[in-house]
């Protein structure tokens, strides 16, 4: 038997099989439930080849989830030592160390929460499990502010065979998932949603620009005065003339015209160019007839006088395709853009959610602390612990100088405060006043005589 886990280097850790897990929900006060990807099938950089996979997957049924600390940090990967019995020379694996795994959770019993799953063209083992938060609070409280961790599959090696350098393993069993720390991704819920609105930012900035660069190129009303080496054409035309000559040009946009206006170039609603050449016979009347196919074209200059004609057509058929290819891309940048404005409501309703849960809970564990601690005969705190927890929106909308979430400890304080003052004036109601001469034996404890009568006794 050969024990095998699956973590490699940390830079690619998809290729080594490395998987995620991820919080699903709260199931009590002590358990949490999660989804994990163990492992998958085939070949990682290791060089290891797990087959058989949907023979051997279930030996993970009810095998741990651990997890290492070392220097405070959560997680470590794969920590234990290998120890030799010295009474029977085995060989095995401790995990006494103070920087060894630990359990913190189990994968299902269930064979029904495991399943086989393609992603990015790969068969993955997928499987439910859950965590104990009592064991585990920094584990716990990590992942859920993180969103997902890194798990690495803990296998023992049955039957193998070796292809050159690659080890294949055919017949194997799960032994356990081990949570990698180090590879923990930036998922907090308030990173995503800034990472989400600086795309929507983006997004938006790039369709400014876009416009702005479109009004630019078809502003007919601020025409940019461009040198041509023409003959008989001006590039810069006038308005007034265009606003004369188009209503006899229906369903053709004038882009040309010559200086003595006789000479009209135009383009149909195809961008299709057409020519048209006035007579001094025709009064000034469009026959239709006469209106003839053109060809588009402009001067490449390379200096000294030396230029080339450019058949414009050619031009347009390659902008067009480009311009098609970038609004097929803008289409599919709006409809991610969609996609993540949900994504990021429905992570700030469940983060206003949570935070408000938290809220609810810091002010019941106050409570339970209050009246552990509280004397016998004082007023109970519940009306007002009531009112705070009515108010947890505003407590679920607090956060720090560092635009950390406190709103939690904030209602713990406020009621703690409270009870504070309710105790203060109940023990100011209590006291009375004490005189030295009372404690005398024989002495007047009441009464404005009191004093005489330790005096009388004094003296006599």
């Amino acid at each position: 038997m050969r024990k095998v886990n699956m973590r490699g280097p940390r830079e690619k850790p998809e290729d080594w099989g490395i998987g995620q897990l991820r919080v699903l929900r709260r199931v009590n006060k002590y358990e949490f439930a999660v989804e994990l990807e163990v492992m998958r099938e085939g070949m990682n950089r290791n060089r290891w080849n797990y087959r058989n996979m949907q023979d051997n997957y279930l030996t993970f049924l009810g095998t741990p989830i651990l997890v290492a600390y070392v220097n405070g940090q959560v997680g470590d990967g794969h920590n234990m030592r290998e120890k030799v019995n010295p009474r029977t020379g085995e060989v095995y694996q401790s995990f006494t160390d103070a920087t060894s795994e630990r359990i913190v959770g189990a994968l299902s019993e269930d064979p029904a929460d495991f399943s086989m799953v393609e992603k990015d063209g790969q068969t993955w083992l997928r499987a439910q499990g859950k965590l104990w938060s009592f064991y585990a609070p920094e584990l716990v409280e990590k992942i859920v502010r993180t969103g997902r961790m890194e798990v690495s599959a803990e296998t023992n090696v049955l039957e193998m065979s070796k292809d050159g350098d690659v080890e294949i393993f055919t017949k194997w069993e799960g032994l356990g998932v081990t949570i990698l720390g180090e590879h923990v991704a930036p998922a907090i819920p308030g990173a995503q949603i800034a990472a989400l609105a600086a795309m929507d930012k983006e997004f938006r900035q790039l369709k400014l620009r876009a416009a702005a660069l479109a009004n630019d190129q078809g502003n007919d009303e601020d025409p940019k005065p461009q040198n041509t080496s023409r003959e008989g054409v001006k590039r810069t035309m006038n308005k007034r003339d265009i606003t004369r000559l188009s209503p006899k040009f229906p369903g053709y946009k004038i882009v040309a015209l010559s200086e003595d206006k006789m000479k009209v170039g135009l383009v149909d609603e195809t961008g299709a160019p057409f020519s048209y050449i006035f007579n001094q016979e025709d009064g000034g009347e469009v026959i239709q007839s006469k209106l003839a196919p053109a060809v588009f074209s402009a001067s490449l200059t390379f200096g000294e006088g030396e230029s080339l004609t450019v058949e414009l057509e050619d031009v347009v058929e390659y902008v067009s395709a480009n311009n098609a290819k970038a609004a097929e891309k803008a289409a599919r940048l709006e409809g991610e853009l969609e996609k993540a404005k949900e994504t990021i409501k429905t992570m700030e309703q469940a983060e206003h959610q949570r935070r408000g849960d938290a809220v609810k809970e810091a002010v019941k564990a106050a409570l339970a602390e209050i009246e552990e601690n509280a004397e016998e005969g004082e007023e109970g705190m519940e009306e007002e612990a009531k009112e705070i927890e009515e108010n947890a929106e505003d407590y679920a909308q607090m956060e720090d100088s560092n635009a950390a979430f406190c709103g939690d400890k904030k209602a713990r304080a406020a009621l703690m405060a409270r009870y504070s003052e309710k105790r203060l004036k109940v023990n100011k109601g209590k006291r009375k006043k004490v005189f030295a001469w009372d404690n005398i034996p024989g002495g007047h404890t009441g009464g404005e005589d009191g004093i005489d009568a330790m005096l009388g006794r004094i003296n006599g």
